[in-house]
């Protein structure tokens, strides 16, 4: 798991990736994520999760996509799969 804390503040850090609310609306509720918790539900996925995340990253950061969508994706299947 440190590896995967060092990577994620590395990563989030060199590319100055701003600390946001993700606000996901699901069965009647509304869940608010920050940047930094999905930092650490990153963190705490299996070694094949984090490396699907990890290439993903790596790739929208090579298009010059914005992470936020994708971390805001992530929040959204957190939320469904477990409220």
């Amino acid at each position: 798991m440190k590896f995967k804390r060092k990577w994620i503040d590395t990563f989030f850090s060199e590319k100055d990736i701003a600390n946001m609310s993700y606000v996901i609306s699901h069965k009647g509720q509304t869940h608010i994520l920050s940047t930094e918790v999905i930092k650490e539900l990153i963190e705490s996925t299996s070694d094949v999760e984090f490396e699907v995340i990890k290439k993903q990253l790596i790739k929208i950061d090579f298009l010059n996509g914005d992470v936020h969508n994708f971390l805001k994706s992530l929040a959204e299947s957190y939320v469904k799969s477990n409220f």
